[in-house]
Order: C-alpha cells, then structure tokens, then sequence
C-alpha cells in the first residue's frame, strides 16, 4: 500500500509544481444568425496528465487489495484490473482530444 501513496504523493507534486500539466489551445467559434462575422475564443485549458498517469498506476492495486479481501477468483481479480486500467487510459485518451472531434467522445 505504501507503493499506492508515494505514486500518488509524486502525482501530486508534480501538478503543484506545475511539471504534470500540459496547457492546450482551445478555439471556440460561435456563428451569427446574421451575415455577420463569426466569432472566435482563444481558451488555454490547463489538463492534468499526471493525475491520469497515477490512476493508470495506483487503480489496479487497490482493485488488487480489494480483491483479495473479498475473496474474488484470480480470473475475476485480473479482469478488474484490466478494466480498471482501460477506464483510466480512456480518461487520458479523451483529455487529450479536440473540443468536438469524435476521438473525444468514442472515448
């Protein structure tokens, strides 16, 4: 368990130093009803990528822990933890896609 706290301790260390964030350019585009010109936003959207690094990390060792507790099967153990792995990738993956593309949303 110690191994969970210290991956999460560094994760966070990272992100208050500011070395576990990736700043991204959003452009954001609205659309006159009228033949007027259309508008666009310039946003910098700060994401997080060490948050999502650590759940990809320290997810499957509780799942581990929790497992084992309960008296799960080997097979069901594993495949929580496959899942659990997936889910926090797909966060990853989608954080890192356009605003309105369809790489976003399928994850």
């Amino acid at each position: 368990m110690r191994i969970t706290t210290t991956i999460a301790m560094l994760s966070y260390l990272l992100m208050a130093t500011g070395f576990g964030s990736v700043d991204r350019l959003i452009v954001l585009v609205r659309e006159h009803k009228h033949n007027l010109p259309s508008l666009e936003h310039h946003v910098l959207r700060e994401m997080f990528w060490a948050r999502h690094v650590e759940a990809v990390l320290t997810a499957p060792m509780v799942v581990l822990l929790l497992g084992m507790v309960s008296g799960l099967s080997g097979l069901q153990i594993v495949s929580s933890m496959a899942s659990s792995v997936f889910m926090a990738s797909a966060r990853l993956i989608a954080s890192f896609g356009g605003e309105h593309s369809v790489s976003k949303w399928a994850w």
